[in-house]
């Protein structure tokens, strides 16, 4: 692995920074050389950016923004970003990148502009294989089908798995 996620508990940042403080010193007394990604937890929008702004006293290279917390911006995961890019430069940690964790809306309005940023590593949603596990194409409007993905016995139809990743990437790189 190039990029391990610290272990973060839903909408608790108390609980997440707790783990996230165990988890550095297990690191640091190996021997992983890769990047580190965090992920901030909260009730708030003051608590989600509070808890971020301590993650930046640890030595973590991405902070990842879940979907999840779109709702306390509005519904926008731009505002999101650019609350968080706000903290990042206030604290001088210019070299931490953004990573966005999943999608819940159109990824041409929720993905797409962000991914222009500098700041912003990537994307990464389970969109395009949830569809696929259950039959269905994906047409970048779909909600999410109820269920998970078992990776070590679930059966996927390789074509459409293929087709969904492709559109998924094509409707990311799509601003509207």
């Amino acid at each position: 692995a190039n990029e391990i996620v610290l272990p973060d508990w839903l909408h608790d940042a108390e609980r997440t920074l707790s783990c996230m403080d165990e988890a550095t010193k297990s690191i640091q007394s190996s021997s992983y050389k890769g990047y580190v990604m965090a992920i901030p937890q909260g009730r708030t929008q003051n608590e989600w950016l509070s808890c971020a702004k301590r993650m930046l006293d640890y030595d973590v290279d991405t902070l990842g923004v879940s979907c999840r917390y779109t709702e306390m911006f509005g519904g926008s995961r731009v505002l999101a970003v650019m609350a968080l890019w706000g903290i990042i430069n206030q604290s001088r940690s210019v070299n931490v990148q953004i990573h966005l964790l999943g999608c819940w809306g159109d990824p041409r309005i929720d993905v797409a502009p962000l991914l222009d940023m500098d700041f912003v590593s990537g994307v990464d949603s389970s969109l395009p294989a949830i569809h696929a596990k259950y039959g269905m194409v994906l047409d970048g409007y779909h909600v999410r089908p109820k269920g998970m993905i078992d990776i070590a016995n679930d059966q996927y139809n390789h074509e459409l798995l293929k087709g969904n990743v492709d559109l998924w990437r094509h409707l990311c790189q799509t601003v509207v």
